[in-house]
């Protein structure tokens, strides 16, 4: 069905752009390509992102698009995790998921933001990414050609643009956490809806 083709063409895509240098195209969505925040200056942005690249601790906050406070409730989770990685690196997912809880908190009464967060851990004998989500903000890992989505859309059934959890909530929880092994050569993509454009005008056009 359009639903299904529409996953797998994004999936080849994500394939394609994310196996290549740079990593991300600034396709008119603000977007992380190695360390850089680029975009379209003329776009309003509601989202916000946060990178460590020596802790190996990432973030993507998605501010509920067109809700009064959007863009507040998606720094407040940014700062949030800021702050409590500052202090101590996460090392497990349950502890990631009470990062984001912690940021629920802070963001009650000021807005909406879906979140994905996580650590890649490296140990001898060990490397894996740690992880926790809550809305529609996705995990991807590009690996080998092909793509797997980590995250579960977190969405009302029938109406998939409208998500049924987020940072803000009173009703919030983490429902979704976990591990994934890693393997040198794979790739790790933390992305808003924006990225995939499922519910708008894809943000990744078919000549980039």
């Amino acid at each position: 069905n359009g639903g299904v083709g529409k996953i797998e063409r994004i999936k080849s895509k994500f394939a394609e752009i994310f196996e290549r240098d740079p990593v991300v195209k600034d396709a008119g969505l603000a977007m992380l390509n190695k360390g850089d925040l680029t975009g379209n200056p003329n776009r309003v942005n509601e989202d916000a992102a946060y990178y460590n690249p020596e802790m190996g601790v990432f973030g993507v906050f998605d501010g509920a698009g067109g809700m009064r406070g959007a863009a507040l409730a998606s720094q407040i989770g940014r700062d949030i995790l800021v702050r409590e990685v500052s202090e101590r690196a996460p090392e497990t997912p349950y502890e990631l998921g009470q990062i984001l809880t912690e940021a629920n908190g802070a963001v009650i009464g000021k807005g909406y933001s879906t979140a994905v967060v996580g650590r890649i851990l490296e140990t001898p004998g060990r490397k894996a990414l740690i992880w926790a989500s809550v809305g529609d903000s996705r995990i991807y890992i590009v690996s080998d050609g092909k793509v797997e989505q980590l995250t579960t859309d977190e969405n009302f059934e029938g109406r998939p643009n409208v998500i049924k959890n987020a940072l803000g909530r009173e009703d919030f929880r983490v429902n979704y956490a976990g591990e994934h092994p890693l393997k040198d050569g794979d790739r790790v993509v933390f992305c808003s809806d924006g990225v995939t454009g499922d519910f708008e005008p894809d943000f990744i056009p078919d000549e980039v």
